[in-house]
Parts: structure tokens; C-alpha cells; sequence
């Protein structure tokens, strides 16, 4: 994995190669796709965690919901279309 060397501004003066384990060793932090040696510290946040259970229950509940509207309304445009009125 690649590190960062930084300096008391936190800007990067160097670029190294190395174990994760021993990045610490070096004074160095984890390298980020678009690091450049004389650029400012700045990795991107950390990923957004995983939907939890209830979100993912709730997000398919909504898109159940979502699809019966939607054929509710394709029934409808069908009774328009074939000239079929309640």
C-alpha cells in the first residue's frame, strides 16, 4: 500500500511504498486515489455504512408501494386506451 509523508502543514512531501502495518513506523498516513506530493492532506470521507435491516425492509416496502401505483396507473391508461370505462 502506498503512504503519505506529511509536514507540519500537513501537505504532502512524499510518496512511499510499504506494509499497512508499518506505515506508522514512517511517520506516514494511508495514501487516496488523487494524492500528490505538494497537494494538502485531504482524503476523501469514509464510505456511508451499509443500509441497516430497517432501512433496507423499508426502501423494498416503499418500491412494493411504488410498483402497485405504477400498475394501477398502466391498468388505468389501458381502460383509456381500449375505450373500457367504468
Amino acid at each position: 500500500m502506498a503512504g503519505l509523508i506529511l509536514d507540519e502543514n500537513n501537505r504532502i512531501v512524499n510518496i512511499i511504498v510499504c506494509n499497512d502495518d508499518i506505515l506508522p513506523e514512517f511517520g506516514a498516513v494511508p495514501s487516496y486515489e488523487g494524492a500528490r506530493i505538494g497537494d494538502p492532506y485531504g482524503p476523501p470521507p469514509p464510505p456511508d455504512p451499509p443500509p441497516t435491516l430497517e432501512e433496507r425492509v423499508g426502501s423494498l416496502e416503499k418500491g412494493k408501494a411504488d410498483q402497485q401505483q405504477v400498475d394501477e396507473l398502466n391498468e388505468a391508461l389501458n381502460m383509456i386506451l381500449t375505450g373500457v370505462t367504468v
